[in-house]
């Protein structure tokens, strides 16, 4: 079974966070794991729900799919990567195969990722938000 989370990035400094998903209305917050380690101390709680709950973009959230690459990072969604510089790939989600794909960047073939099984090699070397000029590789 894999962990459920999610990152985005903050409104308010552009920095990615990682936690839980809260929407509410057209608003977007991600919820440190932090708040939930601590739902025993009432008094930490309100302090928590107003200063750890950080605001995000909500067109740039992505769900970790349970992966890690060679170097022990977590693969999320809009992730780039590639392997051994020869296949750079995006990450995403395909919901009529209720699964984790990716795509060759370079030749557009779609390949499924099957828990647990990402090859070794790979590795992130970003994502769509932050680096889409990897999308533009050379064909």
């Amino acid at each position: 079974m894999r962990e459920i989370k999610f990152r985005g990035k903050r409104k308010d400094t552009g920095e990615w966070v990682e936690g839980s998903l809260l929407k509410i209305d057209d608003r977007c917050f991600i919820i440190p794991k932090t708040f939930f380690d601590c739902l025993r101390d009432e008094n930490y709680i309100k302090f928590l729900a107003i200063y750890n709950w950080h605001e995000i973009i909500p067109e740039i959230v992505g769900q970790y799919t349970g992966l890690k690459d060679k170097n022990g990072k977590e693969i999320y969604e809009g992730d780039i990567i590639t392997t051994d510089g020869e296949i750079f790939a995006e990450i995403y989600w395909e919901e009529s195969a209720s699964g984790w794909m990716f795509r060759d960047i370079i030749t557009g073939n779609i390949y499924v990722v099957f828990q647990g099984t990402i090859p070794e090699s790979y590795m992130i070397v970003g994502n769509i938000f932050d680096n889409p000029e990897l999308l533009e590789v050379e064909k």
